[in-house]
């Protein structure tokens, strides 16, 4: 297979895993806060933490990529730090120490922060500048990870005795099968020869910093409001907790798929900056017309904008500098912007939900639509050379 390929199908994979290991704490939870009566705030505790610590973490992780220059065998690493958490996590939800939860979410959420980073790093190495549809193809797995991997811990957990630890074990299994060929993959990586970067090799750090900025306001408001999303049904909309709610879920999520090759296909096309503002706004407007209107026609359209970010944010951090600076800025980004911004989002729109209702969706879709403003602020990036997407 043509290396381009290769590391199309290998990062996608482990896209795949990433993005559906991370939705299995979030079920987690609930199975905790229902079977061993914990209190809710301690769910919040452990997904700050779990948040945290992979916002943090992202930095850290992209100049590893800069210094070594070998982001499938770093992914790999990620993928066995991931099999390690949600086996010390599985430990936890099963017996109900919740030490243990909260230590195997920590170890998750530094695995967490190895994918985005890099994958996108890998993709834009071997694309150039046409890897926002790459991106767009390897986000669609992502997004079908994230569908799936509930449903699939679910069905597990069924399976094996009610055993919450076998069925997280299982995955991390998947995880840690995952990491092999990155392992025993030959990858071309960057290296920079001990010289010292020339001027034009240098990363324009406030560029980079504008970029971040606006993704974090996006990340703060879209995922802050998306978290909520089954309290709201629940809650605010008449829906009972049950299968109809995670039918809802599903149709919330499900067209990311489609939405990331797209999207990503139409950066390539008509700018990065364009479509990252574009979609940023279509999901404040589309937000706010399920609050308006309480159609749900308009969630599976709020669902296609908000996990946009992907193949927008970061195939346009990679384009903002040199090669050799594509980890860190890509960390920057996802890790500081998207994840850090995702992070206290939510704990934003809890504390808005409980002063004033649905109104609190209204202000987290004007910071969405500021930030859809001040992407007018991101530098408009080079041009780069195109590389054929199969190789």
């Amino acid at each position: 297979m043509p290396s381009a390929g290769r590391t199309l199908v290998l990062t996608s994979v482990a896209h795949f895993i990433n993005d559906g290991n991370t939705w299995l704490l979030p079920v987690a939870y609930a199975y905790m806060v229902k079977a061993h009566g914990m209190p809710a705030y301690l769910a919040g505790v452990i997904a700050l933490a779990f948040a945290g610590l992979g916002a943090l973490a992202s930095p850290l992780v992209g100049r590893l990529m800069d210094i070594y220059g070998r982001p499938l065998k770093l992914i790999g690493i990620g993928m066995g730090l991931w099999a390690l958490g949600l086996a010390v996590f599985g430990y936890g939800v099963e017996f109900y120490n919740v030490p243990a939860a909260l230590a195997g979410a920590v170890v998750a959420g530094i695995a967490s922060a190895f994918y985005h980073p890099l994958g996108s790093a890998a993709l834009a190495l071997s694309y150039g500048g046409s890897s926002g549809y790459a991106m767009g193809v390897n986000g669609a797995m992502g997004s079908l990870g994230r569908a799936l991997y509930p449903a699939i811990s679910t069905a597990l957990f069924a399976i094996l005795g009610s055993n919450y630890l076998y069925a997280l074990i299982s995955l991390a299994a998947v995880s840690l099968a995952a990491a092999v060929p990155m392992f025993l993959c030959e990858e071309p990586g960057l290296r920079r020869g001990g010289r010292k970067a020339s001027s034009s090799e240098r990363p324009d750090m406030r560029a980079v910093a504008t970029l971040t900025a606006v993704v974090f306001a996006r990340g703060f408001a879209l995922q802050g409001i998306s978290q909520y999303v089954g309290v709201v049904l629940v809650s605010y909309f008449g829906y009972s907790f049950g299968q109809s709610l995670g039918n809802e879920i599903t149709f919330f999520l499900l067209p990311a798929i489609v939405g990331q090759p797209l999207f990503g296909y139409l950066s390539d096309v008509v700018g990065r900056r364009t479509l990252l503002a574009g979609t940023t706004a279509g999901a404040a407007l589309s937000a706010v017309a399920l609050v308006a209107t309480r159609s749900l026609y308009w969630l599976p359209v709020f669902g296609l904008f908000t996990f946009s970010a992907f193949p927008l944010s970061l195939s346009l951090a990679g384009d903002l500098v040199p090669r050799s600076s594509t980890g860190l800025a890509t960390s920057l980004v996802w890790g500081l912007g998207n994840t850090g911004g995702g992070a206290l989002g939510p704990l934003a729109m809890g504390l808005l939900l409980s002063s004033m209702g649905l109104g609190g969706v209204y202000v987290m879709a004007a910071v969405a639509l500021a930030s859809a403003a001040l992407t007018v602020l991101v530098p408009r990036p080079p041009k780069r050379s195109r590389v054929p997407l199969f190789g």
